[in-house]
């Protein structure tokens, strides 16, 4: 729990502060509860929101859009690789690995 800075009062300070202005008749009725109101709530708890609603996700979907990217750019390059280039490798009549490699 933050520990509140020196000069700032607690709510119950506050509210006696202004109980006194009240009293001395520095507000008025309609001043006092109106400032009072304010301060109950600035001391309310934010409600409760969804996750979503709390967190913006746009990078980890900017992320996810990159990595299904370059899985399917993997996949393209593995069937270029399979389709072209192998069955040339395969068909050439020299082989490319070498003589001792040589497939008839």
């Amino acid at each position: 729990m933050a520990t509140p800075h020196p000069n700032e009062m607690s709510l119950s300070d506050e509210l006696q502060r202004l109980a006194e202005l009240r009293a001395s008749g520095a507000l008025t009725d309609s001043e006092f509860e109106q400032a009072k109101a304010k301060l109950l709530k600035e001391d309310e708890p934010p409600p409760n929101r969804e996750p979503d609603e709390i967190f913006d996700h746009s990078v980890g979907r900017a992320a996810n859009r990159y990595v299904t990217f370059q899985m399917v750019m993997a996949v393209i390059g593995v069937l270029i690789f399979l389709f072209v280039i192998a069955p040339r490798m395969c068909s050439a009549t020299r082989s490319p690995f070498g003589p001792q490699l040589h497939m008839r």
